[in-house]
């Protein structure tokens, strides 16, 4: 399965990037979530924001295949790369989405 592209919109140094809502279905139906675990890393650089589940990622409805990506800020200014995955008991990995947001400079701080 290849992933989807997801971009963020641009957004300000340190402003709140909102919360999204991811359905994951399979074969046309909600993939149950429970037991496995979801992770998404955002990366410029040397820098990374990690997100995990209670850190991050919260599920809405495990049976219903729906999890968010919590609202956050990004401090550092430039392209940042990032991929979300799901990671299986068996220790499967299937990546998600994958795409790219851009933080540009702020003027007040």
């Amino acid at each position: 399965m290849t992933p989807g592209t997801a971009n963020y919109t641009d957004h300000r140094r340190g402003d709140t990037i909102p919360a999204r809502t991811v359905t994951v279905t399979q074969d046309s139906s909600p993939l149950d979530l429970s037991g496995i675990d979801i992770q998404s890393d955002f990366v410029l650089g040397g820098d990374r924001v990690r997100l995990r589940i209670g850190s991050g990622i919260t599920v809405v409805d495990a049976l219903g295949g729906v999890f968010r990506i919590d609202e956050m800020s990004l401090k550092v200014v430039g392209t940042w790369a990032y991929d979300l995955q799901l990671v299986y008991p068996d220790g499967a990995v299937r990546t998600l989405l994958a795409g790219k947001i851009t933080v540009i400079e702020d003027i007040t701080r």
